[in-house]
């Protein structure tokens, strides 16, 4: 899968004009099976057999060309989505700088100071739409709020307290300053996915009929009764 977001766009797009061509052969060769086998003329079974033979495999290679290529852009838009997913924050290049001149301290910070100040730092520069300072306490928080409670917290209900109104908090910061740029590429992946979804199911669903019309006909299977058979009682 292409590393770059234009790349990874491009290779979606990609995907999913595959996914629409092969459809198209797919039902192209369904047709033409059918012309040869079901709807043309045979002066016998053998020769509808022989017809059926014979048309048969550039159907079937047209089917397995769309499962290959469905499951391969599924591979490449699982592969996008999960990279969208990774939590992304951006500031504009003079917040960052300012932000990367504050990490330091704020590291430092987030470390070691007590949950209820943190809180207190983390709420003023939501007010003050303080954006290097959200980005930098964004990024250095969670790993204090991982830290599990020590069994001293238990009757510290004020920690407990802020420790959920920080995960609030953050969670509104993330919303902030989230990255925007893969939104278009999560889009498409998802556009891919749908569409590789429903080439693969459509496919199943055919040779599950195929597999049951051929049992069938063999006799390992008989078609389900229209009547209850238990429902009938004997006079």
């Amino acid at each position: 899968m292409p590393s770059t977001l234009s790349e990874m766009t491009q290779q979606l797009d990609a995907d999913l004009t595959a996914i629409r061509n092969a459809e198209r052969d797919v039902e192209w060769a369904r047709e033409h099976y059918r012309d040869k086998t079901v709807r043309g003329g045979h002066a016998s079974a053998e020769a509808r057999e022989i017809a059926e033979r014979d048309h048969m495999p550039a159907f079937l290679q047209a089917e397995q060309a769309l499962v290959q290529v469905s499951e391969q852009g599924a591979r490449n838009a699982r592969q996008v989505v999960k990279a969208a997913e990774t939590a992304r924050l951006k500031l504009a290049p003079s917040d960052e700088a300012v932000a990367a001149q504050r990490l330091p301290l704020i590291q430092q910070l987030a470390a070691t100071a007590p949950l209820p100040q943190l809180a207190d730092e983390l709420r003023s520069a939501m007010i003050t739409e303080d954006r290097p300072a959200l980005y930098a306490l964004a990024m250095t928080l969670p790993a204090r709020l991982d830290v599990a409670p020590g069994p001293l917290d238990a009757g510290k209900p004020e920690l407990q307290e802020a420790r959920g109104e920080l995960r609030t908090m953050l969670a509104q910061i993330r919303g902030t300053l989230r990255d925007t740029s893969f939104d278009a590429a999560r889009a498409r992946a998802g556009k891919v996915l749908d569409a590789s979804g429903e080439a693969t199911q459509a496919i199943q669903a055919r040779r599950r009929e195929e597999a049951l019309a051929a049992d069938l006909a063999s006799g390992r299977k008989v078609a389900w009764p229209t009547v209850d058979p238990l429902s009938i009682r004997a006079s």
